[in-house]
């Protein structure tokens, strides 16, 4: 029969892990106009979540909390051709970055609408499509699925 040995006393104990900081919970919300992110990111707010929409994405970086702070609360940031300087290469570009930095758990979530409900929407509610200020509204729906495509 074996035993499994006792430390002797005195003798020091193994380290403890290092507990690892938590990490940044980051949802970046984006997708055609009228689709539905400001719906969504109501919902994330009932869902414990600080939401942001249309925040430029100079400032994206400067949202997250210093290095060696705990993120108590996450974050979900709306993002559209709306958006003061929204580009497709920049919006990719901060989402690589982020996802390198151990300090982040970052998702993108892209909401899509097809074009007949998108018009539907539009019409409805009287807005105006962010692109189809001087063109019909189909033709400003296409002209963002165009900036939006992969």
């Amino acid at each position: 029969m074996t035993q499994d040995a006792d430390p002797s006393p005195g003798a020091p104990s193994p380290p403890l892990p290092t507990p690892r900081p938590a990490r940044q919970r980051l949802l970046l919300l984006t997708g055609l106009s009228g689709a539905g992110k400001t719906t969504a990111l109501k919902a994330l707010e009932d869902m414990g979540y600080e939401s942001i929409d249309h925040l430029p994405l100079y400032f994206l970086g400067r949202l997250i909390p210093p290095e060696g702070e705990a993120a108590d609360t996450p974050l979900a940031v709306g993002v559209d051709v709306r958006t003061r300087d929204f580009q497709i290469d920049t919006l990719t570009g901060i989402i690589d970055k982020l996802r390198r930095d151990p300090r982040f758990d970052v998702s993108l979530v892209f909401l899509h609408c097809d074009t007949d409900e998108l018009a539907r929407r539009y019409t409805v509610t009287r807005h105006r499509h962010p692109l189809a200020v001087d063109l019909p509204l189909n033709d400003g729906i296409d002209r963002e699925r165009q900036m939006l495509a992969p």
